[in-house]
Parts: structure tokens; sequence; C-alpha cells
């Protein structure tokens, strides 16, 4: 952990937190890329429902509404999801669902996540909205499939960078998590996606592998510590876990290209298969 939890920027001031976490971040990437009037943040309580994400859309985010439809009219989404990140122009957004955590370090985590999105949408492809260049016209869903994997790990590494009360998985801990995520990887579930980048984010904030410099000393630190169910299933993800290494080691590591997103998918599509005939 690289800061004693003794006391937490904020208290349960959710206001304190948020520009706790707007400070962060502006300090992480060096300058100020979240302004005084630059981010809107909304807790929407229970009983707002969808009217009340209707609303917050409607003030400053009118696109959502129409593009987002199928998420947040879907029965639960409301009730289930924890934060939503929005863009419009230069104009960020961060709509926080009450009790999404119960306590500040939980707060810390979800709002720098939600902060990493909107920077990585901004940044990641030359100022080009990669998700709207290349998924919004894919028929088949493929190029969605395969950016969602890495717009989610990379979402929560970043975070993970930023926060001040990080916290390392330890072996034990790294076992438990990614043998518990592998098991929804499979063709069919409807998981699968967020696994797998459950997967990601487990290994490489695990507390040796944070701080290696080689990819092979990562597999067999994987391997000799029995991190996978089995060695078949450690070598299938070995080739996802290179690609993700050398994307995250270069200095800017926000920064894709469609190579590198099919690269993703390529091994995400391979793991699946294998995974899913060995159920049969």
């Amino acid at each position: 952990m690289r800061a004693e939890m003794t006391r937490i920027a904020g208290g349960n001031d959710s206001g304190k937190i948020i520009e706790s976490c707007k400070q962060l971040f502006n300090q992480w990437c060096g300058f100020d890329f979240f302004l005084k009037d630059n981010l809107k943040v909304k807790i929407l309580a229970p009983e707002e429902g969808i009217a009340g994400y209707e609303r917050f859309c409607n003030q400053y985010f009118p696109n959502y509404l129409d593009e987002y439809s199928d998420d947040y009219a879907a029965d639960g989404y409301i009730d289930t999801f924890k934060a939503q990140a929005f863009i419009n122009g230069t104009l960020y957004g961060i709509l926080l669902r009450s009790g999404a955590a119960d306590n500040p370090v939980g707060w810390y985590e979800i709002i720098l996540h939600e902060m990493s999105h909107i920077f990585c949408i901004i940044h990641e492809k030359d100022g080009t909205n990669f998700f709207y260049t290349y998924c919004t016209n894919d028929e088949s869903g493929a190029i969605a499939a395969r950016y969602a994997i890495w717009r989610e790990f990379i979402a929560d590494y970043m975070a993970a960078h930023i926060n001040p009360y990080l916290h390392l998985l330890p072996v034990s801990e790294l076992r438990k998590e990614v043998r518990l995520d592998d098991t929804n990887v499979f063709w069919g579930s409807q998981n699968a996606k967020t696994s797998v980048s459950s997967v990601l984010t487990s290994i490489f904030l695990n507390k040796q592998v944070y701080s290696s410099n080689n990819i092979d000393d990562i597999l067999l630190y994987l391997s000799n510590n029995r991190i996978f169910a089995s060695k078949t299933i450690l070598d299938l993800y070995a080739r996802l876990l290179d690609t993700i290494f050398n994307q995250i080691s270069k200095e800017k590591f926000w920064e894709i290209s469609v190579d590198f997103i099919e690269s993703v998918g390529s091994t995400y599509v391979g793991l699946l298969m294998w995974k899913t005939a060995s159920l049969k």
C-alpha cells in the first residue's frame, strides 16, 4: 500500500472525496485535466430511478439518452450499476449510484475508475473516440466486445496507480480471485468479457507482478504459485497477458490502435473456444 490509511481525505463527505480525486488525477497526469467547471457529478438516489438518470442527461449529456437507451432502460440497470462516465465535447460527467460503496475507500476506487474512463476516451487515439469510430458501426459487435475487455481493465489499472489507498493483492487473494473469475469465461457466458478484465486486473495489481519488468518472470510467478486451476489454462492466458504487459509498459499506455484491440480480441476468442470445448 502506497499510503498509510490512517486518514482518508474527505472522510464520508462525497463532495470532498470528489475534489480530492480531481486533485489526485490532475497530479498523476501532470496537468489540469479536470477543471472547476468541466466535471459534473451527480449521486443518483434509488427513488429517482430512470427519471433521475434522464434529468441528468437532459441537462448535460442528451446524446446518451439515444445511444445508450438500451443500457439505462434495461430491467435492473438503475438499481445495480455503480457509476457511469459521460462526455459531451469538453464537458465530462459521472453519475454515481447512492450506496454503490459503503466506505470512503470504495468511493475513491469508483470515482477514479470513472475519471480514468473519461481520460482514456479523450486520449486513447489522437483525440478520436475509439468506441464511436470503430465500434458503433461494427454490425458483428466483435470490435466492441474486444474493446470492452481493455476498457474496463485499463480504467481499473489507471485508477489503482492514482489511488493512494491502493490494495495490492497478496498471492492468496490473487489465486482466489483469478480462479473464481475464470469460471465465468466460456462461450455464451454473459459475464465472460467482464471476468477476463477482472482476471487481468487482479494479476497486474498483485504485489509481485506490479513491480515486475519482465513478462517471463510474471508467467513463472503465476505458474509457481498455481494462480490458475491448471497449467493449460495459464498457457491459454499467456498470450493475452503478454499483449497487455507490452501495452502497459509504454509511457502512454492508454494510447491504443485497432491492431492492438484486434490482438486482445483474437486471444480472447481463442480462450473462449478452448474453455467452451473443455466443458463439453
